[in-house]
C-alpha cells in the first residue's frame, strides 16, 4: 500500500503522467506450511471417474504450491515464497543462520523464503511431478507430535531474517488436523502466544483446512485461538474456506481457488484520500488498481563477471545535438510548445499552474445508472474502499452509501483530485454487487465502489464521415435466427470470466523462459484457451448457422436486385451523355516488351528521348534496375537516382548547364554499375549499348566523359579488392566470443597493458602514462570530412576524437585534443549510443575511432553495446601504431579498417620526437598484426572502403630517408598491395618552434635566432622535393596503391 502521506509530495516533476503510475507496489512474502501426517499422505480411494482425486492431500498441496510459484514468477516477480513442512521425521532450518534444525523439531524448511529461483522450481518439481523424495523429507514423525508453537516460531524467524521490510507477510497453513494438541493445554497456550507474536510482527496467518468425505474441520478445537478474523477487515473474503472434493471439483482445484481468493491487494493507487459526501461530512478511503494489464517483464542488462549475475544500473547523460557537449540538468528548463513557440516555466510557476488544491473526492450529485453509457470510460476504473486511519466510522458511512446506491440503482458524480499536483477528473462512483448475489455479473471482482472516469468535452472525437445513405438492415427473420444462435453459444452463466482465460502470449513467454531456466524441452505449441472450440460450436449450433446463412444469402440477392433496378431507373432518367473522345494513338515507342535490339534501334533513332518517365521505369525494370525522379524547383532540372539490385547508387543530374566534375564522377560511378554485366570487364558493344541506354534520360554529360574509351574497366579496381557487399566483422561474433572480449576488456582495465609502456595500473583506481582512467574522455563526436576520400565518402566519417595519448609527439598535429585532455568522460554505454546517433542521424559511412590506443577496452565494450542496439557500420581504428599485441588481439573481430600511422624509423628519432624508445619496433609488429587480421584495403562498388589496412606516413622535414625505410618495410614485410597515404600536410605545431626555456637566468625568447627555438630542425613545412623523393622510393619498392587524386572518372581505389 502507499504510505499514508504519499500524496503530499511537493516535488513532483512528472505530475502530468498517468495517475496509475503513482502507486507504491506492495511486495508480498508467503510461507506455505504444509502438514506432513499419515492422513495427509493417505491416497484417495480408487475411482473410475475422470474427475476423481488421484493425489493425496500433501501431493495436492505441493502441486498447488508449484502452480502458485509459477504464477508469482509471472505476475509478481519481486514477491517471496517459501515452503515449510511440519510434522516430519527430519528437521532442517536455514543453513546460513548457524542454528540447526534441532531448534525447531519436526520442522523442515524445504525452500527458504526468497524470490523464486530456477533451483527452487526444480526442487519443487522433483517432488510434484517426478515424485522423487530421495532425502526422505515427506516421512511423518513416528516418535512425537510436532508443536505448533515451534512452527509459528520458526516462521517468525524466517520472516524476520528474510522479509523484514516487506509490507505484506503471510503464513498459509494447509492441514486436515483441526486439533493438533487435543489434551495438552500448555502446548495450545504456547501456540497462541507464538501466533500473537506473528500478528504483532505484521504477519497474517491464513488457514486452508482440508476435508475429505463426511469429515468436518472444527475451528473451535484449536484454530479459533490462532486465526484472527476482523469483521471490519478490508478483504472481501475474510471467512475460512474449506478445501474438499465436491461436485466434480478436485481437491487440487479447490485448494488453488481458495489460495487465489486470498490475493493481497497489489496496487495501492492512493491512500487516505478524503471522500466528501456532503459539506462537513468526510470519510477516508483508499484506492486500488484491481485490473492491471500484465505484460512480460522487460529485459535488462546484467554483469556476468562477478560471483553471480548482477543487474546493471544505467545512467542518463544529456548531450547537445550540435556540439556533443554534456548538458547538466541545471542548464535545462521545462517547456511546453504553443504553436511555434516554447513557453518556459520555473518550478514555482509550474507548481502554481497545476495546483488545484489538496487531494479530495467530492460528490457533486447523483444520476441514474442508465445515464452512464458503456463507452464513457476514458481510463480504467479504480476500486475504492474505506479506511479508518483519518476518520473513525468511515467503514459504516461507506457501507451505507454503497448499499443506498445499489438499492436506488444510482451512481454518484464526483470531482476528483487523487494526488497532489494532479488535474481534476470528473468520475462516476459506481457500486458493485456482492460476489454471492445472483445478479452480480462480475463475481470475480470485489464488492464496493468504483471510480469510473468520465470524458470531458475536449476528449470527444468525431466519428467516420457518412454519405447520408441508410445502410441495409437485417430482417426480423435474420435477427430471430441469430438470437437462437447466440443463446446456444453463450459462455457459462452468460458472462465472461477472465480467471478462466490466461493470456496465451504471456504464458507462452514464461513457458519458454522456464524451460530454458530448468533445462527442459521447449514446448512446440502454446496452450491457448481462447481458441474457439469448433467441434462444440458445430454440435450446439451447426444447423442453426446453416439455416441463418441460407436466409442471409436469399436476402442479399433480393437487396442486390432492388439496388440494380433502382440504378437502371436513375440512369434512364438522366440525359444522354456525349460520347468520350477517342485519344489518337501515340507514335511514341512503348517500353513494354522491347527487346535489346529494339532498345538499340530506339537509342540510335533518338526516340528514347520521347519516352515519359513511366516508360523509362518500365524499361529499367526489365533490366533489373529502378529509378526515382525528383524535380529541383530552383534550376528546373531533374535528378534521377538509379538503384541496382536494391542498393542505392549516386544521383544523375540533368539540366541546362554542365555540372562540376563531381557530377561527372557521380555519373561515371553509376555508369560503372550499370555497365557491370560480367565480373569486372565490359565489351565495347555492351558499353556503347549502355551509353545509348542512358541517352534516354537526357543527362547532360560533362566534357570529360567524351574522351573516355568505350572499353574500360568499370571501377578501375583489381578484382581482389572489390566487394559485392560487406557485413561488419563485429556483427558475426557469437555471444560466447562477445562475452570473452568483455571479460578481457575488464581485465585490461584492472591491469593495464594496452601499450608497450606496460604501466600495469588499475585504471579503476588511478591512471598511467596516458592519464586516462576507466572512462574514455571524448573531445568531439561528429561527421568528419577531413579523411581520405574513400573513408569520408559523401556523407562523412563518424569521427570520435579521444582525448589523451600514450605518445608525447613534440610536433603533434592534434595537440589540443591529444595532450590537453579536454572533453567529457563517457561510459562504454554512452559511447555505443552515440555511435547509433552517428549512424541514424548523421548518416555517416563508418565509425572512425581517432587515437583509441589507450582506451581500447572501453572501445571494445562500446562496440559490443552498440551492436546490441543495432549498429551496422564498419569500425575504423585510427591509431598511432603504438599498440601492444594484446590490445590488437582484443580488437580482432571488432575492427574492420585499421588506419595506422607509421611516423619515424630510427630509435633515436622516436626517442627525441615521440618520447618513446621502441616506437619503430612496436609499429612494425602492430601493422603486421593488423594486416593479418583484415588484409589489404577493399571497397564496395560505391567507392567506400569497408575492410583492410590503410597506412599513413606523414612526411617530415629532413626525414625522407626514414620514410623510405618505412616504404620498404611495407612492401617487403606487409604487402605490395598495401594502400598507402603519403601525407604532406606537416606543419610546425605543439612544441616545435616554441622558445627554449630560460637558461642562465636569461630569457631565451629575447633572442629570435633559430638556435633559440625548440626543435628548429623540423620547424618548417616539407618541400615538394621531399614528397616526390619519398613517393618515387615507394613506387620503386613495388607499392602501387596510393591515396592520390584520381586521373580517371571516379575514386582512385
Amino acid at each position: 500500500m502507499a504510505d499514508r502521506d504519499d500524496y503530499k509530495r511537493e516535488d513532483d516533476e512528472e505530475a502530468d503522467e498517468e495517475v496509475e503510475n503513482d502507486y507504491k507496489s506492495q511486495n508480498d512474502a508467503i510461507i506455505l506450511a504444509i502438514d506432513v501426517s499419515d492422513t495427509m499422505l493417505e491416497q484417495p480411494p480408487a475411482s473410475t471417474s475422470r474427475k476423481a482425486d488421484k493425489d493425496s492431500a500433501v501431493q495436492a498441496a505441493l502441486k498447488c504450491a508449484y502452480q502458485l510459484m509459477q504464477q508469482r514468477i509471472i505476475a509478481s516477480p519481486k514477491d517471496m515464497m517459501g515452503i515449510l513442512f511440519f510434522g516430519t521425521e527430519k528437521s532442517k532450518f536455514q543453513e546460513h543462520s548457524g542454528r540447526s534444525g534441532l531448534g525447531y523439531p519436526h520442522c523442515y524448511l524445504h525452500i527458504d523464503l526468497d524470490i523464486p529461483a530456477a533451483e527452487d522450481v526444480k526442487a519443487l518439481k522433483a517432488l510434484v511431478e517426478d515424485e522423487e523424495d530421495e532425502d526422505g523429507v515427506l516421512i511423518p514423525s513416528t516418535t512425537e507430535k510436532v508443536q505448533m508453537a515451534n512452527v509459528f516460531f520458526c516462521a517468525n524467524q524466517i520472516f524476520t531474517t528474510k522479509a523484514a521490510n516487506y509490507s505484506s507477510r503471510r503464513l498459509f497453513i494447509l492441514t486436515d488436523n483441526d486439533s493438533p494438541h487435543p489434551s495438552d493445554k500448555a502446548a495450545k497456550s504456547a501456540a497462541a502466544v507464538r501466533a500473537k507474536d506473528l500478528y504483532d510482527l505484521g504477519v497474517n496467518i491464513e488457514l486452508f483446512p482440508i476435508t475429505r468425505g463426511d469429515n468436518e474441520f472444527d475451528l473451535a478445537n484449536f484454530y479459533d485461538d490462532i486465526i484472527y478474523r476482523d469483521a471490519n477487515a478490508e478483504a472481501n473474503h475474510s471467512e475460512v474456506r474449506y478445501s474438499k472434493t465436491a461436485d466434480g471439483l478436485s481437491l487440487l482445484n479447490s485448494l488453488i481457488s481458495n489460495i487465489n481468493s486470498k490475493q493481497v491487494a497489489k496496487r495501492a493507487l492512493f491512500s487516505s484520500v478524503p471522500l466528501e459526501i456532503a459539506p462537513g461530512l468526510r470519510i477516508s478511503i483508499k484506492g486500488y488498481n484491481i485490473l492491471h494489464r500484465q505484460e512480460p517483464a522487460r529485459s535488462c542488462y546484467v554483469w556476468l563477471e562477478g560471483e553471480k549475475p548482477q543487474i546493471v544500473a544505467g545512467e542518463t547523460t544529456r548531450i547537445s545535438e550540435d556540439t556533443a557537449r554534456t548538458v547538466e540538468k541545471s542548464e535545462t528548463k521545462k517547456a511546453y510548445k504553443f504553436g511555434a513557440e516554447y513557453i518556459y516555466f520555473s518550478p514555482e510557476d509550474q507548481k502554481r499552474a497545476k495546483d488545484f488544491g489538496p487531494p479530495i473526492i467530492r460528490i457533486i450529485g447523483f444520476k441514474s445508472r442508465a445515464h452512464i453509457p458503456f463507452w464513457a470510460s476514458v481510463k480504467k476504473s479504480t476500486f475504492i474502499f474505506p479506511s479508518e486511519e483519518d476518520f473513525v466510522g468511515s467503514t459504516r458511512v461507506f457501507s451505507a452509501l454503497w448499499q443506498k446506491l445499489l438499492k436506488s440503482n444510482k451512481v454518484a458524480i464526483a470531482w476528483c483530485i487523487i494526488r497532489a499536483n494532479a488535474t481534476p477528473v470528473l468520475s462516476a462512483i459506481i457500486p458493485s454487487h456482492e460476489s454471492t448475489e445472483e445478479s452480480n455479473a462480475t463475481p470475480f471482482l470485489p464488492a464496493g465502489l468504483w471510480l469510473y472516469p468520465l470524458p470531458f468535452a475536449d476528449d470527444l472525437r468525431g466519428g467516420p464521415a457518412t454519405d447520408g445513405t441508410e445502410p441495409p438492415r437485417a430482417s426480423n427473420e435474420l435477427v430471430d435466427q441469430m438470437r437462437v444462435i447466440v443463446q446456444q453459444l453463450q459462455l457459462p452463466k452468460a458472462m465472461y470470466n477472465p480467471t478462466r482465460y490466461p493470456n496465451p502470449g504471456l504464458q507462452w513467454h514464461y513457458k519458454i523462459l522456464q524451460a530454458l531456466a530448468l533445462e527442459e524441452e521447449v514446448p512446440e505449441v502454446p496452450e491457448d484457451l481462447t481458441l474457439p472450440k469448433h467441434k462444440a460450436i458445430n454440435k450446439r449450433s451447426g444447423g442453426y448457422l446453416q439455416d441463418w446463412a441460407e436466409t442471409l444469402q436469399e436476402e442479399t440477392q433480393k437487396t442486390a436486385k432492388t439496388t440494380k433496378t433502382k440504378r437502371e431507373a436513375d440512369d434512364d432518367a438522366d440525359d444522354v451523355k456525349p460520347a468520350k473522345k477517342v485519344k489518337a494513338s501515340s507514335t511514341k515507342p512503348s517500353a513494354s516488351g522491347m527487346t535489346d535490339a529494339q532498345v538499340r534501334a530506339a537509342a540510335t533513332a533518338g526516340s528514347l528521348t520521347k519516352m515519359v518517365v513511366a516508360d523509362l521505369k518500365d524499361l529499367l525494370a526489365m533490366k533489373g534496375l529502378s529509378i526515382s525522379v525528383h524535380l529541383n524547383e530552383q534550376d528546373h532540372s531533374k535528378s534521377l537516382e538509379i538503384q541496382c539490385e536494391g542498393k542505392r547508387s549516386y544521383g544523375l543530374l540533368g539540366g541546362t548547364q554542365p555540372r562540376s566534375k563531381r557530377s561527372y564522377v557521380a555519373y561515371s560511378s553509376v555508369r560503372s554499375m550499370v555497365l557491370q554485366q560480367d565480373a569486372y570487364t565490359l565489351s565495347a558493344t555492351s558499353s556503347a549499348f549502355a551509353m545509348s541506354y542512358l541517352k534516354g534520360f537526357r543527362i547532360r554529360l560533362s566534357p570529360w566523359s567524351r574522351s573516355i574509351p568505350r572499353a574500360h574497366r568499370c571501377l578501375h579496381l583489381a578484382p581482389p579488392f572489390l566487394l559485392d557487399d560487406y557485413v561488419p566483422r563485429y556483427t558475426m561474433l557469437s555471444s560466447v566470443d562477445a562475452a570473452m572480449k568483455r571479460s578481457k576488456a575488464y581485465a585490461h582495465l584492472r591491469n593495464c597493458s594496452l601499450c608497450p609502456r606496460l604501466c600495469g595500473v588499475n585504471r579503476y583506481e588511478t591512471t598511467g602514462h596516458c592519464l586516462v582512467g576507466d572512462k574514455a574522455k571524448v573531445n568531439v563526436i561528429a561527421p568528419h570530412f577531413g579523411e581520405e576520400p574513400c573513408i569520408q565518402g559523401h556523407n562523412g566519417s563518424g569521427a570520435v576524437f579521444f582525448s589523451g595519448c600514450n605518445l608525447r609527439c613534440v610536433f603533434c598535429q592534434n595537440h589540443g585534443i591529444a595532450h590537453q585532455r579536454n572533453g567529457q568522460n563517457l561510459t562504454p554505454e554512452d559511447l555505443g549510443e552515440l555511435y547509433l546517433k552517428l549512424q541514424d542521424v548523421g548518416g555517416v559511412h563508418n565509425i572512425n575511432l581517432v587515437t583509441p590506443e589507450h582506451v581500447a577496452p572501453q572501445v571494445a565494450l562500446s562496440i559490443l553495446h552498440a551492436r546490441d542496439l543495432g549498429l551496422r557500420l564498419p569500425i575504423i581504428y585510427n591509431t598511432s601504431s603504438f599498440d601492444s599485441l594484446e590490445s590488437l588481439e582484443l580488437m580482432d573481430g571488432l575492427v574492420d579498417i585499421y588506419l595506422p600511422d607509421f611516423k619515424v624509423w630510427e630509435k633515436a628519432t622516436s626517442k627525441r620526437l615521440l618520447k618513446a624508445d621502441d616506437y619503430a619496433s612496436t609499429a612494425r609488429g602492430s601493422i603486421k598484426a593488423m594486416h593479418a587480421q583484415v588484409g589489404d584495403l577493399c571497397f564496395t562498388p560505391d567507392g567506400i572502403a569497408k575492410k583492410g589496412v590503410l597506412v599513413r606516413h606523414l612526411v617530415m622535414p629532413g626525414k625522407e630517408e626514414e620514410g623510405k625505410r618505412i616504404m620498404q618495410f611495407l612492401a617487403e614485410e606487409v604487402s605490395k598491395d598495401c594502400f598507402v597515404n603519403v601525407m604532406e600536410q606537416y606543419h610546425p605545431d605543439a612544441h616545435v618552434g616554441k622558445p627554449r626555456r630560460r637558461q642562465g637566468g636569461k630569457a631565451a625568447g629575447s633572442d629570435i635566432s633559430a638556435e633559440s627555438l625548440r626543435y628548429s630542425d623540423i620547424n618548417r613545412a616539407v618541400s615538394d622535393q621531399e614528397v616526390t623523393s619519398l613517393r618515387s622510393a615507394a613506387e620503386a619498392v613495388g607499392l602501387w596503391r596510393f591515396c592520390d587524386p584520381p586521373k580517371h572518372d571516379g575514386f582512385n581505389i
